[in-house]
């Protein structure tokens, strides 16, 4: 979810509004929990329908650059661990292409990183020109 107050650097901005929602859509979201309770401020949040893993695919109405990254979730071993980051592809992954392909990033997230208002850095190089960020969660915390 998007805390309340998203705490952002002077002199970067917040990017969902950039979001084209037409085009966003998420793989094993739960229809109670979907993608798009995670674009909300509060308490609302995006789960897996069945299992720890996601593909959350995000595209852009122009090229951003992005720098970092929040991703949060509750402390009970629901939140993400295991994230890869993909940029600029030509359709959603499956879940077996997100498995196998090279990504332009990946994490393996601890609990201090998906507390509200922690900031995932990215490698600012490799995220200068995005139309489209697909974001894979492998497993959780749990």
């Amino acid at each position: 979810h998007i805390p309340e107050q998203v705490q952002v650097p002077a002199d970067q901005v917040e990017l969902s509004f950039l979001l084209d929602d037409r085009k966003c859509e998420c793989l094993n979201q739960d229809d109670d929990y979907p993608f798009t309770n995670s674009l909300q401020p509060g308490p609302h949040y995006l789960q897996s329908d069945c299992d720890a893993q996601l593909i959350v695919a995000l595209v852009f109405k122009s090229p951003v650059k992005l720098h970092s990254l929040q991703l949060t979730g509750p402390n009970d071993g629901r939140a993400p661990k295991g994230v890869k980051l993909f940029i600029n592809q030509p359709q959603t992954l499956d879940f077996d292409q997100a498995e196998s392909l090279v990504p332009t990033q990946q994490f393996c997230l601890t609990e201090a990183d998906v507390q509200e208002n922690s900031v995932i850095p990215l490698k600012f190089v490799h995220f200068q020109i995005v139309h489209s960020l697909t974001i894979f969660v492998k497993d959780n915390q749990g």
